[in-house]
């Protein structure tokens, strides 16, 4: 689940989530087995418009830091997971009419996880680094039942399109790659398409909107799978939401 609290400002909406799901993880560079367990965060969500009178192009910022505990299959080990995650987009919006909207742009992805396996003795450790763009989709649709209540619900869904992330050879060690970093980044530092990474992640949130605030609640989706060097690596996420805003900003998705 997820409380989501926020303020909106002129154009402008802020909300900061805080989160726990189910997180599955694999990491070939530490472990041939599938790690799975919870997974806790926080989150900021910031939108608005790039000018006071134009609606249709607005811009998004998001901020995120989670924690995982997981075990492998075989529960013989764990893993620590820690990430951070920013993303920056510029999106389009579409009125459809009746109520529908339709917006499409990019994301500027950049992320940063470490997985720590107290087990492991050669490899305890195991850095992600990635930086991409994204593309996004998000249908929108708001029905209005009087002037204190309407609702609205969204889906947005993004995938990555190109990029580059960072994966050592199996068994390297990273004073190694300290140790001779140029050619170690030259080796380990990968171009990312659609022929070694692929995937998707959705959001879905229903609004219950009154004058005073807004009670969201939804679900959040995240398959990915990558690979470089013999390695394969995956995520897959998925939670429920409850959130809270106290006021809806006038910008166009909502």
């Amino acid at each position: 689940m997820c409380l989501t609290v926020g303020v909106a400002v002129a154009q402008c909406l802020n909300r900061w989530n805080f989160g726990a799901g189910q997180l599955t993880h694999t990491d070939q560079v530490l472990s041939d087995q599938e790690y799975k367990g919870v997974s806790v965060s926080f989150e900021g969500l910031h939108v608005g418009n790039y000018r006071k009178k134009e609606n249709n192009i607005f811009w998004s910022f998001i901020d995120r830091l989670d924690y995982s505990w997981m075990h492998n299959s075989s529960q013989t080990a764990r893993l620590h997971y820690v990430s951070v995650k920013l993303d920056f987009g510029t999106h389009y919006a579409f009125d459809l009419g009746r109520g529908f909207k339709l917006s499409a742009g990019g994301l500027v992805d950049v992320s940063g996880a470490v997985g720590y396996v107290p087990r492991n003795v050669n490899n305890i450790a195991s850095a992600d680094v990635q930086f991409g763009l994204r593309a996004v989709a998000t249908v929108h649709y708001r029905y209005r039942v009087n002037d204190r209540f309407s609702f609205a619900c969204h889906y947005g869904l993004t995938t990555p399109v190109v990029g580059c992330f960072f994966s050592p050879e199996y068994g390297e060690s990273y004073y190694e790659i300290w140790k001779h970093l140029s050619s170690s980044l030259a080796r380990d530092l990968h171009f990312s398409s659609f022929h070694n990474r692929h995937g998707a992640s959705g959001i879905f949130d229903f609004d219950f909107i009154f004058r005073t605030g807004v009670l969201t609640v939804g679900l959040r989706h995240n398959n990915e799978w990558w690979h470089a060097t013999g390695n394969s690596f995956s995520i897959s996420d998925i939670r429920g939401t409850i959130g809270f805003a106290l006021r809806l900003a006038s910008i166009t998705p909502y």
